[in-house]
């Protein structure tokens, strides 16, 4: 995607309580009959109700819809009633929908007053509606069984981005004469990418662009009357065969073609019960999945996961990258779900969690310009972050507060064991603790490429418990193990680093315990569980021992009393640093050199530098085989300390690449996460 510093919403005019947009000088809907119009239009003309009367409701399942214009929103929630009047137990509508200058969630309010029969989707829609940041926002809805992608960027650069494949298509948007963008020659050749033989399309619109250009990419299209039978739309069907090529060329980048999938659940090895573990174990268990989690300690959510509080935080940038959009829009996707998570959990809101916000301090004059420049930069609007001053600061936390600040949205503070065992707490899923990976074999092993049809294959564990060996079977493994990942043969050349860092548990007191807010800066303080506050966390990437250290316990509290003094006098930081007794707790966080996580399908080395040595000499005129994967091995690994927030966010687009479905992110985010791209960055340099 095109760097994108900000999006602007839509200009709406109200003309008899109908959405009229200045710039393409058109109503959003049709006042006298909007809902009428969406059913005829692109309801009956995909065949939606025939098509989901005969649907197989088998777990896995699911249908996708996707739309270049989501406007109000009418074709979705209407898309949404129909699907929830077939009362489908296991199968799932996932509709995706593109939006350059989407409406604010204040318009949309006033608009859904037109459809009291859609009340109860609108309400729901509107208390999960994503900030106006560029992206990627994937939404759950109806407890899981309707999931939206909602993509605000120009249709065709999103489209571009879009991998997976499409059921449906609801080609709507302001007509070709006011906004020919949207009926380009480009945006329909990545709908025929998208689609395959049968994948229906309706719109409004009988222009010969619509038809020309949707013939041309090899759509079979009809005309019929509109409601108004002065007008006409077209609808029709795909009637190419979708082309599977084994090899292309080098600035496709065939190392990250798309590896088997796997249409229907069956047994997933989840290897690590931390949070990326139960994240990935949830998100396949919610799909049908059977899923075994092997943790090697006695108990799960141990290292990584293993703080008694941890932070929901992410990075912050005023920049639009690969890198930057990942974890933005992690923030954004995972911590709704904790939100909800726990909120229907048996720990206790304000005692043992709370994601009222986190206070990010200016705790240097860096960090202040950093913090104008980011809120005038669009990237993080004040729905998400609100810029505080140095009173206000004071007034919310009630310690006084002698820089400015900013309040980011929904993040907060929890134990990453709550988190984890109620993400495990599943019918699906089984736990067994004390047990440790040690080989991994797949029989019948026949690596796989980018084919629809699945080869006979599945794995075959040795495992450790108490001294003995046993063997178990799985049709895929996932390793959320995080260094053990390098005792494994297949994943043994990730380049995965181990950070040593340090957490203090300092004791709290009558006035400390007035913290209700999770502050950040050079480090972060919680507010009081247990009696102690946790105040991390020291960065040491060369240190490997795990004793606890009193430098770094000083390194803690001199961060906290430079972030805010008054806090730190709070909980006597300066007696504190000399207190031989103070407890804390030493842990390893997991890295790659990129500071990414590694997600996505497990390459075949041996066949990766075989296949594209000639990258080594430049030779890039030839076509190469596209990527060459371990059929059903995947891996989420190196959260670092953002895992819980990357965590969740990759669980699930690791679920959409695993079961085909199409992605929760871009193709760049997914390409940067690569678990390849590291082999990739060394052929090219000649390092291997």
């Amino acid at each position: 995607m095109k760097d994108v510093t900000n999006i602007t919403p839509a200009t709406i005019n109200w003309k008899d309580g109908t959405p009229y947009s200045e710039t393409f000088d058109d109503y959003y809907f049709s006042s006298e009959n909007g809902m009428e119009e969406t059913d005829y239009v692109f309801l009956q003309h995909n065949e939606l109700q025939q098509r989901w009367s005969s649907w197989q409701d088998t777990p896995g399942s699911v249908f996708t819809i996707a739309e270049t214009g989501f406007g109000a929103g009418l074709n979705f929630l209407c898309a949404w009633q129909l699907w929830h009047q077939q009362n489908f137990n296991h199968s799932r509508l996932h509709f995706v929908s593109v939006d350059k200058s989407p409406l604010q969630q204040s318009d949309l309010k006033k608009a859904y007053t037109k459809w009291p029969i859609l009340k109860s989707f609108c309400d729901e829609l509107l208390s999960k509606y994503p900030p106006l940041v560029p992206g990627f926002h994937t939404i759950e809805l109806a407890e899981g069984k309707i999931r939206l992608t909602l993509i605000f960027s120009d249709a065709t650069e999103a489209y571009q981005q879009v991998q997976g494949r499409v059921d449906a298509w609801f080609l709507d948007g302001f007509a070709p004469s006011r906004n020919p963008d949207m009926w380009s020659s480009s945006l329909f050749t990545e709908v025929a990418r998208l689609s395959d033989i049968g994948t229906t399309f309706s719109t409004f619109s009988a222009s010969g662009i619509v038809i020309n250009g949707l013939t041309k990419v090899g759509f079979k299209v009809d005309k019929h009357p509109n409601v108004d039978p002065k007008c006409e739309i077209c609808y029709g069907k795909f009637a190419k065969e979708t082309e599977h090529p084994s090899h292309l060329l080098h600035n496709q980048k065939p190392w990250f073609s798309e590896p088997t999938c796997y249409n229907t659940p069956g047994t997933a090895a989840v290897i690590g019960g931390g949070i990326a573990g139960a994240s990935i174990a949830r998100n396949l268990a919610n799909r049908g999945w059977l899923v075994h989690i092997i943790e090697k300690h006695k108990n799960t959510a141990q290292e990584g996961s293993g703080n008694p509080t941890g932070v929901t935080f992410t990075k912050l940038s005023q920049y639009d990258n690969p890198q930057n959009r990942f974890y933005q829009l992690a923030y954004l996707y995972s911590t709704p779900l904790l939100l909800e998570l726990l909120s229907n959990s048996p720990f206790i809101k304000g005692k043992d969690w709370d994601l009222n916000g986190v206070i990010r301090l200016a705790y240097c004059e860096k960090e202040r310009k950093e913090q104008v420049a980011l809120v005038n930069s669009g990237r993080w609007p004040q729905d998400i972050a609100i810029p505080l001053s140095a009173e206000e600061t004071t007034t919310l936390i009630d310690f006084p507060c002698d820089t400015p600040a900013l309040l980011l949205k929904q993040g907060g503070w929890l134990r990453p064991a709550d988190a984890v065992n109620s993400l495990l707490d599943h019918p699906n899923i089984t736990v067994e603790c004390n047990t440790q990976l040690k080989e991994l074999v797949q029989i019948d092993d026949q690596a796989s490429s980018n084919k629809h049809h699945l080869k006979q294959a599945y794995w075959q564990l040795t495992t450790q418990k108490d001294g003995n060996n046993t063997q178990l079977t799985s049709d895929i493994v996932v390793l959320a193990n995080s260094f053990g990942a390098s005792t494994i043969k297949q994943t043994e050349h990730l380049p995965l680093r181990s950070v040593r860092g340090q957490v203090s548990f300092v004791p709290a007191t009558e006035k400390s315990q007035h913290l209700k807010y999770a502050l950040n800066y050079e480090g972060y303080t919680a507010p009081a569980r247990d009696g102690f506050h946790c105040v991390g966390a020291t960065f040491h990437p060369k240190e490997k021992h795990n004793t606890l250290e009193q430098k770094d316990q000083v390194i803690n509290l001199t961060n906290l009393a430079t972030g805010l003094k008054s806090f730190a006098d709070a909980i006597n930081a300066d007696q504190q640093k000399s207190n031989a007794n103070l407890k804390g707790r030493v842990g390893f966080r997991c890295q790659t050199p990129d500071y990414l996580p590694i997600l996505g399908p497990a390459p075949c080395i041996d066949t990766f530098l075989h296949d594209y040595a000639p990258l080594r000499k430049g030779l890039l005129r030839d076509p190469m085989p596209i990527g060459t994967y371990h059929q059903g091995l995947y891996v989420s690994l190196a959260h670092g300390s953002r895992g819980i927030t990357s965590a969740p966010y990759c669980a699930e687009i690791l679920t959409n690449i695993i079961m085909g479905d199409v992605k929760a992110t871009d193709n760049q985010v997914l390409e940067a996460l690569h678990p390849a791209r590291f082999l990739i960055r060394d052929i090219k340099r000649r390092k291997i």
